[in-house]
């Protein structure tokens, strides 16, 4: 599944990234430039999530 082969079969049918550096991109997604990684803090993602789950309910959110 992370294959180069299966990552660019992937990503011609989904238009995402690969995993897999060595993947063909599609057309498509050449033509958007680099992928450029973002640095994301993981351990900050459920920081808020109490409080946001709280919310929600209030709110009646399903």
């Amino acid at each position: 599944m992370t294959g180069a082969e299966a990552q660019a079969i992937f990503s011609s049918e989904n238009f995402e990234f690969p995993v897999n550096l060595e993947a063909e991109l599609p057309e498509l997604l050449k033509s958007w430039g680099e992928f450029k990684k973002q640095q994301l803090d993981f351990s900050k993602l459920g920081e808020h999530n109490k409080k946001a789950v709280e919310i929600l309910n209030k709110v009646g959110w399903d």
